[in-house]
């Protein structure tokens, strides 16, 4: 389902963040059926899976980064389901 996908979406990305990596979604291509289908053959998924997300990632510039708000990732993430 749809939420799972979403919480796991959420975790990894928790998880890049943790690591002291940034992550930047690159997903409007996959907003196209005949891109996604591409994606599927390149990756070969079996059938009927498809790409939810692509990310770049890297090392976080954190001197670069403004001072955020959010909790930490530690303080997100309270047990081990998707």
């Amino acid at each position: 389902p749809d939420v799972i996908v979403g919480a796991r979406f959420y975790r990894a990305w928790l998880t890049v963040t943790q690591l002291g990596l940034a992550a930047c979604p690159l997903n409007a291509q996959y907003a196209d059926d005949e891109a996604r289908a591409r994606a599927a053959a390149w990756f070969a998924l079996p059938e009927g899976a498809h790409v939810v997300s692509v990310w770049r990632v890297g090392r976080a510039k954190t001197s670069m980064l403004p001072a955020s708000a959010r909790l930490p990732p530690r303080a997100l993430v309270v047990d081990d389901r998707p």
